[in-house]
């Protein structure tokens, strides 16, 4: 049974303090010197968004949340259902090729409900040294970094690197409007001291290397870098003289003491010991605040964005509420506040001044004016080719800004959920059939109140893609859409594999020829890169034979094999085989 006390949707942050974490007046019971806050477990449900650095959704993108991993769907939506976690400090990973991993950490509740938006940082190259010689980068968006000579160690296994070195960086600037998306974590450290602190935010670093055949790098035992961390104008007058610089720890989804740093005019200057994310931070004090969201009916307003603005210089904390409309975290001390909360349109619903507070509040339940809980409903039976209800599977309706998942247990659905005016509008409604593993998108035009939809079937689906590949002993598989299966047709065909739980991926190049009769070609080229773990190529010696050529908009398939080279293990004319199947743009 759900507890009657309510979690934390997301904890509250504030994006140029970062006013994340406990004080110790302020949550009696929470220990002050946590050997390990992440000792204590409930379990809970953890649903959300991934986005990129365009607002985008990002498919197949890797959600960890303790031993539970899922793929976000085409609209960037994932759902982890039971999965256990840490109370004090439930870690949500994500991971996509080609971009800084994400991360949430929030309070989890037992038997909670909770919903979280993480938006990637792509890791887009920054700069090159020799890790022989080392040297000073630049970086584009402010910062640099000094590296030493022969500093560099492959992260798989710590032995000495010695080539180039591709760097990958981006600033995190607290005073941006989208800082509390892309920030790992929720700005919750533990000192040198092992205290639990807030900690607040004066510039965040993520780094990443990478060596010349794309394995992940690190700095070397006892060497060091020096870093230059800029400091955002608004910023820097208030910035103190010396501040502590704290790593985020990417296993437990924390950040750590680990130094510090010294201004020096518009920049930090400090140095690090390994790459990650590191923050300029210095704590602040706080207190807890806690209010329940309702409709004018009674009802629990879930997932509603909530902002609580410092009126003294309008930085912002956000939150999610969660299922039972709540929302708790911590503000500032003594501070007049403003509370913000976002329909579902993106226009404010509700604002009041809040504060200043010295311990902490509960404000009770907030009524939302009737026009910003419209309600919708939606009347359905979901059926396959054969008209037999689907008894596994779901039914997504994309409505505005807002995903609403229903589980199909082969009965008649009567749903319901809110929107933000009275507005009829169009919804995009994915059915999807676990049993075949095939999904199909339709459209209904939706007025509020009662909508009939009647049937819906689900046949003929979109079928399965993939790339597969085997070399030796070895199977390689890109199967979408987890995975990210392109094609970009020209003269030659390039087919590409990517998947979301490592570094690199696979191509083959092709001739192309017009859709429509089968045909066999010679493998002009072949690539694929596993993490560090595989490295193999074939340049002109295979063949590729197309099974079946279809036009665009249709199934190309086929299958290939070469002998190829393992980089490696230097390691010649290794047998190598595979099949495909793509859909031509």
């Amino acid at each position: 049974m759900r507890k009657s006390t309510l979690s934390w949707a997301f904890l509250l942050l504030f994006p140029v303090f970062a006013y994340i974490a406990c004080q110790k007046d302020y949550r009696p019971g929470f220990p002050l010197n946590p050997t390990d806050p992440t000792s204590e477990k409930v379990t809970a449900s953890i649903s959300g968004r991934v986005f990129n650095e365009r607002q985008e959704p990002v498919e197949g993108a890797r959600v960890t949340a303790g031993n539970s991993t899922v793929n976000t769907d085409y609209n960037g939506y994932f759902s982890l259902e039971n999965v256990t976690v840490a109370a004090d400090a439930a870690y949500i990973k994500v991971q996509m090729q080609g971009y800084f991993p994400g991360s949430r950490t929030i309070m989890a509740q037992e038997d909670g409900a909770h919903y979280i938006q993480v938006e990637l940082i792509p890791t887009t190259k920054s700069a090159e040294f020799a890790a022989a010689t080392g040297g000073t980068v630049s970086f584009p968006n402010g910062g640099s970094a000094n590296f030493p000579a022969n500093a560099i160690v492959r992260q798989a296994d710590g032995s000495a690197y010695t080539g180039r070195v591709e760097l990958s960086q981006s600033f995190i600037d607290p005073t941006s409007e989208g800082f509390t998306s892309r920030m790992p974590g929720d700005m919750k450290g533990i000192s040198t001291g092992n205290d639990m602190r807030a900690l607040k935010s004066f510039g965040i670093m993520a780094i990443q290397m990478r060596g010349e055949s794309g394995e992940l790098l690190q700095v070397a035992p006892g060497k060091k870098v020096d870093m230059h961390f800029p400091i955002p104008a608004a910023l820097n007058a208030s910035a103190p003289a010396n501040i502590q610089l704290w790593s985020f720890d990417e296993e437990k989804g924390l950040w750590r003491e680990e130094g510090s740093a010294t201004k020096s005019g518009s920049e930090y200057i400090g140095q690090v010991s390994h790459f990650s994310f590191w923050g300029a931070t210095s704590p602040i004090d706080f207190t807890e605040i806690e209010f329940v969201i309702k409709s004018p009916a009674g009802q629990p307003q879930a997932n509603l964005y909530v902002e609580i603005k410092n009126k003294s210089d309008y930085t912002k904390a956000f939150s999610f509420s969660d299922a039972e409309g709540r929302v708790k975290g911590w503000v500032p001390v003594n501070q007049a506040l403003q509370l913000l909360i976002n329909d579902r349109c993106g226009t404010y619903s509700h604002m009041q001044d809040l504060g200043p507070y010295t311990s902490p509040v509960d404000l009770g339940t907030i009524t939302l004016d009737a026009s910003a809980t419209t309600g919708y409903s939606i009347s359905t039976t979901v059926t396959d080719c054969a008209e037999q209800p689907i008894t596994n599977g779901y039914l997504n309706v994309l409505f505005r800004y807002d995903n609403h998942r229903f589980a199909l247990n082969g009965q008649p659905m009567n749903i319901t959920f809110q929107g933000c005016d009275n507005q009829p509008d169009s919804a995009q409604i994915t059915l999807y059939d676990a049993e075949q593993d095939i999904y199909v998108t339709k459209w209904a035009w939706l007025q509020p109140g009662s909508n009939d939809l009647g049937v819906l079937q689900l046949c003929e689906g979109q079928q399965a893609e993939f790339f597969k590949i085997e070399i030796g002993p070895k199977k390689f598989e890109y199967l979408s859409p987890g995975d990210m299966v392109f094609i970009d047709v020209k003269t030659d065909i390039t087919l590409n594999g990517y998947r979301s739980t490592e570094y690199g991926g696979a191509s083959l190049l092709f001739l192309s020829k017009a859709g429509g009769q089968p045909y066999t070609t010679p493998l002009k080229e072949f690539k694929i890169v596993a993490g560090g773990d595989a490295n193999y190529s074939s340049n002109a010696n295979g063949t590729v034979n197309i099974t079946k050529n279809g036009q665009a908009g249709e199934f190309v398939e086929g299958t290939f094999s070469s002998q190829v080279y393992d980089s490696l293990t230097n390691t010649a004319n290794i047998p190598m085989t595979g099949s495909f199947r793509k859909k031509r743009k």
